[in-house]
């Protein structure tokens, strides 16, 4: 679980743009809570994020930070959206992930 009081703003941002773009589709038992949202969690398999809301969710992403995320696939983590929105944002991340 999530300790919220231990990540950055910029981490907490990302993990409330995945919660209300996820939850935006989905009802009841179906939606997700930010203390479930960790950094090794797969969007496709751990989350059942489709390739639509894939979509929404980058869009969501590089207009909340205002930048362009290349191609990332589908089956990626949270904890690679981090590492790549925090490259663009000069931000240092604590996640050990090569973006090459």
């Amino acid at each position: 679980m999530n300790n919220l009081s231990n990540i950055n703003s910029i981490d907490e941002q990302i993990l409330t743009i995945i919660e209300q773009t996820i939850n935006t589709n989905r009802t009841g038992n179906s939606r997700v809570i930010i203390e479930e949202l960790t950094p090794e969690k797969n969007l496709s398999r751990d989350l059942g994020v489709d390739s639509l809301l894939f979509m929404e969710l980058i869009i969501s992403l590089e207009s909340e930070f205002s930048i362009e995320i290349p191609f990332v696939h589908i089956e990626t983590t949270i904890g690679v959206l981090f590492a790549f929105i925090k490259k663009f944002l000069n931000e240092p991340c604590e996640l050990n992930i090569n973006l090459n």
